[in-house]
């Protein structure tokens, strides 16, 4: 797969990714604003759901690089320029 080739569907899902994501921060905000509890508690919970966006992000980074990383290692050995 060349970087340079365009993909109709990888644009349409990056789009759908930052839609969910900016909605499931506004919707995690506006239930923090709501919350009848103390502000330790509203605390725990937002940096709690930073955290997991913040890891859900790195994971799909991480599994997105092994894989491209993956594919270019093998098209290279098919290619017969391993070491």
């Amino acid at each position: 797969m060349n970087p340079n080739e365009e993909n109709n569907g990888a644009y349409g899902f990056l789009v759908f990714a930052w839609l969910q994501l900016a909605i499931a921060i506004t919707m995690m905000i506006i239930g923090l604003w709501t919350l009848k509890e103390p502000l330790m508690v509203k605390g725990y919970y937002f940096i709690t759901s930073v955290l997991l966006v913040g890891g859900s992000i790195t994971a799909m980074k991480a599994t997105y690089d092994y894989n491209r990383h993956k594919a270019y290692r093998e098209r290279v050995a098919s290619r017969g320029f391993e070491n």
